[in-house]
């Protein structure tokens, strides 16, 4: 199953996955199950939804930070693969964030 959702986006397994605007971090779970990612990183405003992630997973191939999808506090090239549920629907300036 995880080579077929891989597939299915066109990327190879074993990347570094980011997850902005990770929420409850329902699409990190769901990249970490099917994705077959080497790490998982989620990104989110909310200091509350980070602390939820973190207090819920369990797996040594992710974290949870506190940052905004339109000042990622990440390098350029530190991850492969940017996915973004729905935070879109709640950034002002959309096009920043993805640029960013």
């Amino acid at each position: 199953m995880a080579g077929e959702f891989v597939a299915w986006l066109g990327l190879p397994p074993g990347e570094q996955w980011l997850d902005v605007g990770c929420g409850t971090e329902a699409l990190s779970q769901v990249t970490r199950e099917r994705g077959a990612p080497e790490w998982v990183s989620g990104i989110d405003a909310s200091e509350g939804f980070v602390a939820y992630a973190r207090r819920r997973v369990v797996d040594g191939r992710c974290d949870f930070r506190v940052g905004s999808a339109q000042a990622l506090p990440v390098a350029d090239v530190e991850f492969g693969v940017a996915v973004a549920g729905l935070v879109l629907n709640f950034i002002p300036d959309k096009a920043k964030a993805v640029a960013e």
